[in-house]
């Protein structure tokens, strides 16, 4: 939970309000915190209260969804030359809505979520990354090609 919370401090709500000190940053981690306390803590109480056959089953389908989406992201952006912000974000909308909607009409292994995530991810995002501007900071030592 803290580790969500700085995250979200450093990454996100510090570059949308920059001007805020270190006090309320602290105060701003703090309520996440208790925010992803919460979530945990319903999501738990759902959990055990309806009739799932296997709760691994369940988390592994989710990490397949999601994850596959978040590692397909993480692959185009480090090995790919022509990667773009743009591309990255449509390659992951098209990736977990495409996960999802095979989960939903078709259901596969729970293991083969994972994988169909990172393919659609990194390839829409590679063809689309072209319809892009190419992004102009220097990303020296970002890519895995790069010296």
């Amino acid at each position: 939970m803290n580790s969500i919370a700085t995250a979200y401090v450093a990454d996100v709500h510090h570059r949308l309000r920059s001007h805020l000190n270190d006090s309320e940053c602290l105060r701003v981690a703090r309520l996440v915190t208790v925010l992803v306390g919460l979530a945990g803590t319903v999501s738990a109480l759902v959990l055990a209260s309806t009739d799932i056959r296997s709760v691994y089953t369940t988390v592994l389908e989710l990490m397949g969804v999601l994850g596959g989406t978040l590692a397909g992201c993480f692959a185009f952006g480090s090995f790919s030359w022509q990667a773009t912000g743009g591309g990255a974000w449509l390659g992951a909308t098209v990736s977990a809505i495409t996960v999802f909607l095979m989960r939903s009409i078709q259901p596969l292994s729970v293991y083969a979520y994972a994988s169909i995530g990172i393919i659609v991810c990194v390839g829409v995002g590679w063809m689309s990354s072209f319809n892009f501007a190419v992004p102009r900071k220097e990303l020296h030592g970002l890519k895995i090609y790069s010296t």
